[in-house]
């Protein structure tokens, strides 16, 4: 299993709304690419991450289906998105052989 892990810290200024529809449109991303077996998202309460106010978590099947994932179009059109608020973004992939 391929877990993908994403942290957000968005531009001074950016409105909730704007942060609400590129989670909704993440969300939208489980039924439409082939492969994930969970997606999660949502703010983060958590006074030790470096002013990320934001989480993702998705797990997919194997690497090609993260691969699938991040050339999909709407995926990349989410991304496009994204760059226009964020202040920075943090991606970390790993392999989790620990399935429970």
């Amino acid at each position: 299993m391929i877990v993908h892990l994403v942290f957000f810290r968005w531009k001074a200024g950016t409105k909730t709304s704007e942060v609400e529809k590129i989670f909704s449109c993440i969300r939208a991303l489980k039924g439409k690419c082939k492969g994930i077996i969970g997606l999660r998202c949502g703010k983060n309460f958590n006074d030790h991450a470096h002013n990320y106010t934001h989480g993702l978590v998705v797990s997919f099947k194997d690497k090609k289906s993260l691969d699938a994932y991040m050339s999909h179009p709407e995926h990349k059109k989410i991304v496009h998105d994204i760059e226009k608020i964020e202040e920075h973004v943090m991606v970390i992939d790993l392999v989790d052989h620990n399935i429970y």
